[in-house]
């Protein structure tokens, strides 16, 4: 990571104009770029499925809606409950495999 410079000699006039700045979502972007790679790298691989579907995205968001937010989003068929498990139809309760969790934990 490098230095962030904030103010009006840098072409901010502060750290809410920076957060919806481009450099701001340059950062946000490479750090979502390498969270979908961690969980890429993590995820099972029987098919490669939910690997190849992971996808990184950067949104303005945040819970004021005023700052660039990076987003991983997975979409094969049975992603959720691969993530967070499920109940069979037998009444047998899955757990999940809390991958994207552990993707934050690999982070810095």
């Amino acid at each position: 990571m490098h230095d962030v410079k904030v103010g009006a000699k840098y072409g901010y006039q502060g750290l809410g104009k920076w957060l919806t700045g481009p450099e701001c979502r340059r950062l946000v972007s490479r750090k979502a770029s390498e969270a979908a790679m961690v969980y890429q790298a993590l995820v099972a691989k029987r098919t490669g499925r939910l690997a190849r579907s992971a996808k990184h995205s950067t949104v303005i968001g945040g819970a004021k809606g005023d700052r660039w937010v990076g987003r991983v989003t997975v979409d094969a068929p049975y992603a959720a409950s691969h993530e967070f498990g499920y109940t069979s139809e037998q009444g047998v309760r899955r757990d999940g495999f809390d991958e994207l969790r552990n993707t934050l934990k690999h982070l810095d």
